[in-house]
């Protein structure tokens, strides 16, 4: 088995939407950073707000305070135990005339929870077809936001009290790292090495795995579809016909430029009349296209501020390759190539030319350019772009300029494991390699009974009982399913499991991954760095500001001031060791 490195993970959309909530529009380049109390019971830190004046006031919302309302303290009563929803599947060992049955937990705020009815016939299916001894019930818990009480506490509770728990998902609560370092999941190594566990092994990535890997070993599953995102300039094909584009190899943010005055000078100033020039659904599409990595640190580590769940905290760190190929934390305020795009941004802005952070806008005809950031291996494959929103899903012919493969992080959310306390853990990892290698048995637990509660028909999923296509990506979490054994949808390759292999390998393991980096001693400098971070990003990405040069000046001073030097300079000091 191969030996891997702690991992930390990476929330890229958080920061675009927490920097992307930008002030009214004003010319001002001095942000004050304040803090103050907030009672709101979103996960929400940062945020900006703007006065009428010159001077727009940039807020750090502080943690809420526990004994605030609407935060009450939970009641003992309310804890552990009494956080479960349902069982699912009770009764079905009697039933089946089996004398074992694992308890499977998961978070209530998973997307596709197995129904009732789903779980009856997975234990018939397992008992009648796959010669197992035992039968599943389904634990659903939920957390009580409002007591700060959260779905890691739920967990510890129910451990602490010897409850049974046999296959743990993490949740979406980002615990995975908390659970190892506790000792809540059992290493799977030793089952990986056998021969069934390397039919288990093989249906992933080994990306993937490595996305799971803690202090060398790997503890969970992961139950999601794609290793890393991938950042796609295009062009329509008839857009690019009316308009004889040729994109250049390797197409730059700047290159549009040329490309778009050249519309102009041939078609007259109303040539983007009907059209949106560039549209990019990523606001830092033009930073990662331009070489540059940004890594979320803290809160991907077990960072639990008061005891509870890690917060959504925008820590970002900012990374670039020198000259060998080696990664660097950078000061982004004091980089020329990032001064440069925020100009560029400003330039299209100015011109109409560019909207970001927007990408629900997108529709065929009306843009010249999307710079899009892509999730799923349906979305663009073999120039071909398909636009999956419901009823309005479509698929249009693109010619790429530039494809740029994001370094990929740990994984936090929706890892699956056996838990250490099991009684049963043979029987849990065999539950595990059938859910996720069994093509009929994950998709029961995703979709429901085929025939029954959903179809496959014409290269498209429907749910039966409302006749509406499911949407086998958007939104899409499993619990405990390989998402990757839904059927080909839309743009997916015949054998997804080969393709998604094929496209993990394109991704890098990102710095914090390859360099085992520690940062949590900076976890109060970067509070105040990423609020700097959120005072001014938001507003330069959108091109809201004048004078970019002093914006920059003055975050870099406030920046420096905050300690940035002295975290960027470890970072490297820890890379080179």
């Amino acid at each position: 088995m191969k030996k891997f490195i702690l991992l930390c993970m990476t929330i890229l959309l958080i920061f675009a939407l927490g920097c992307g909530k930008a002030a009214d529009n004003t010319t001002s380049t001095s942000p004050d950073i304040t803090t103050e109390a907030q009672n709101d019971e979103s996960p929400t830190i940062f945020s900006t707000t703007s006065e009428l004046d010159t001077t727009p006031k940039i807020t750090l919302e502080a943690p809420p305070d526990i004994s605030t309302p609407p935060y009450v303290e939970i009641k003992e009563e309310e804890k552990g135990i009494a956080r479960r929803n349902e069982i699912r599947g009770e009764g079905d060992s009697q039933r089946l005339g089996v004398n074992k049955t694992l308890v499977c937990v998961c978070y209530n705020h998973l997307l596709n929870i197995p129904s009732a009815e789903s779980i009856n016939a997975l234990n018939e299916m397992l008992v009648n077809e796959y010669g197992c001894d035992f039968t599943v019930e389904l634990h659903i818990y939920s957390e009580k936001a409002h007591s700060k009480y959260y779905y890691y506490d739920v967990i510890s509770d129910l451990l602490q009290s010897g409850q049974q728990i046999d296959v743990l998902s993490s949740g979406s609560s980002r615990c995975y790292t908390e659970f190892v370092k506790d000792g809540v999941f059992e290493p799977l190594s030793p089952y990986l090495e056998s021969e069934a566990g390397e039919k288990l092994w093989n249906i992933y990535p080994e990306e993937l795995w490595i996305k799971t890997t803690r202090n060398n070993e790997i503890y969970g599953i992961a139950q999601t579809g794609m290793v890393g995102e991938r950042i796609v300039l295009d062009c329509e094909k008839s857009v690019a016909e009316k308009y004889n584009i040729t994109l250049p190899e390797r197409c730059s943010f700047y290159d549009l430029e040329t490309i778009l005055k050249d519309i102009e000078a041939v078609n007259g100033a109303d040539a983007f009349k009907d059209v949106i020039p560039i549209i990019a659904n990523n606001f830092l599409a033009p930073i990662y296209m331009d070489g540059y990595y940004i890594e979320y640190a803290l809160g991907n580590i077990g960072y639990r501020p008061e005891g509870g769940r890690p917060r959504y905290l925008l820590n970002a760190i900012y990374f670039k390759k020198d000259n060998n190929g080696n990664w660097l934390a950078v000061n982004p305020a004091k980089e020329e190539a990032i001064i440069s795009l925020m100009k560029q941004i400003k330039k299209y802005v100015d011109k109409g030319w560019y909207v970001s952070g927007n990408g629900s806008i997108l529709t065929k005809s009306n843009h010249v350019f999307s710079l899009s950031e892509q999730y799923n291996y349906e979305q663009i494959v073999d120039k071909k772009v398909a636009f999956i929103d419901g009823s309005n899903s479509e698929i249009w012919d693109i010619i790429i300029g530039n494809t740029t493969y994001l370094p990929y992080s740990a994984l936090e959310n929706y890892v699956t494991g056996i838990a250490s306390c099991s009684q049963y853990k043979d029987e849990a990892f065999k539950l595990l390699l059938l859910l996720n290698t069994e093509e009929k048995l994950s998709n029961l637990l995703m979709f429901g009974i085929e025939g029954k509660d959903w179809e496959y028909k014409d290269n498209k999923l429907f749910d039966l009982e409302t006749g509406n296509e499911i949407m086998a990506y958007n939104d899409m979490y499993a619990a405990f399913s390989n998402i990757n054994l839904i059927p080909s949808t839309y743009l997916d390759p015949e054998d997804k499991v080969a393709g998604i292999r094929e496209l993990s390998s394109k991704h890098e393991a990102s710095p914090l991954i390859t360099h085992n980096i520690d940062v949590s001693a900076y976890t109060e400098k970067m509070k105040t760095i990423n609020a700097i971070y959120c005072a001014y990003m938001g507003k330069l990405l959108v091109g809201e500001y004048e004078d970019i040069d002093g914006v920059m000046a003055q975050m870099n001073s406030m920046l420096e001031e905050a300690g940035i030097n002295e975290i960027i300079d470890d970072i490297n000091r820890q890379m080179q060791q």
